[in-house]
């Protein structure tokens, strides 16, 4: 009976075979930084995204965004859209170890960009925020954005206003193309938040040049 169980162990032993020299390896970032993405992919409903380390975030909607920011690995990586599990555009990217970024993916599957912003993340006004415009529209020209602290910017595509700390509470920006008022829009920033106002091509926009408009609030 000994001499038998004794086979059985070393049997159990004998089967516990190492890892394959062909089994895949987890790739782990070492370091990180900080990103939030939004979604101005018109062509689908969804996305899904990957970085050089695997799977990062499925099923973002079209006009959405992370409401917190993710851990993504700094220094070298690349940042993978894909449609189900085909990739439709990857871009390299190369991020600053606990620096915060904004991502934000525009165009449709056959023309896509990522327009990726450095994070301001100081605030020091007790009832503060943080805004900046930036402007995603890939189509149409240049657009005018006026705020009564960030003052008056003409920006083309892919081009933002620098970060300004602004007064919390009721504010108003007006978007206009070829000086006509396209948006005003009244929104309340709540302190120590963060604020990107963001324009982009969308097809069922009720405007004549399918303008978009929304707001990334972040803390």
């Amino acid at each position: 009976m000994i001499f038998a169980l004794l086979i059985a162990i070393c049997g159990l032993i004998a089967c516990e075979c190492p890892p394959s020299a062909n089994t895949p390896k987890e790739i782990i970032p070492s370091e990180y930084a900080k990103i939030c993405i939004f979604n101005a992919v018109y062509s689908n409903s969804t996305i899904n995204l990957s970085t050089m380390y695997g799977a990062f975030l499925n099923g973002l909607r079209f006009q959405s965004y992370t409401s917190t920011y993710y851990n993504i690995g700094s220094g070298n990586n690349m940042i993978k859209c894909l449609d189900g599990a085909s990739v439709f555009y990857s871009a390299s990217v190369n991020l600053s170890k606990d620096k915060y970024y904004t991502a934000i993916i525009v165009g449709n599957q056959d023309d896509t960009n990522i327009l990726l912003l450095n994070d301001s993340t100081a605030i020091s006004g007790f009832n503060s925020s943080l805004l900046r415009c930036t402007n995603a529209m890939k189509f149409g020209g240049g657009l005018e954005f006026v705020h009564s602290e960030l003052g008056t910017h003409s920006l083309q595509f892919a081009q933002s206003t620098d970060t300004k700390e602004i007064t919390a509470g009721a504010n108003n920006i007006i978007v206009r193309y070829e000086g006509e008022t396209i948006y005003n829009l009244n929104f309340h920033a709540q302190a120590g938040y963060k604020y990107t106002l963001l324009t982009y091509y969308n097809p069922a926009a009720a405007n004549k040049i399918n303008l978009s408009i929304n707001i990334i609030e972040i803390k």
